[in-house]
């Protein structure tokens, strides 16, 4: 169970390092924008870190779900589900 709360924790971890790198990214792409510059290969990027967003988030339900099933035989508090945690907003420039 230890490992599992690790694991769960290590990829909360990640997801949210991942919005902030989406959340970033975002406000480089509108700075740019505003600048006047090229922003293709900033929106590449931002989508490449959408998708990384997409798959932590993915990745961390499906920790979740077996965790949550091995908590349901054991009756340990469950962490927070993804909804209950903070997410990013996502408007796109």
């Amino acid at each position: 169970m230890d490992q599992q709360r690790e694991d769960l924790a290590r990829a909360e971890r990640h997801l949210a390092l991942a919005q902030g790198h989406v959340q970033r990214q975002r406000e480089i792409v509108a700075e740019l924008l505003r600048d006047g510059h090229d922003v293709t290969l900033s929106r590449d990027i931002l989508r490449t870190f959408e998708e990384s967003l997409a798959l932590h988030a993915e990745h961390y339900d499906r920790l979740l779900k077996l965790h949550s099933a091995a908590r349901d035989q054991l009756s340990v508090p469950s962490p927070p589900t993804r909804s209950e945690r903070t997410t990013v907003d996502d408007p796109k420039p």
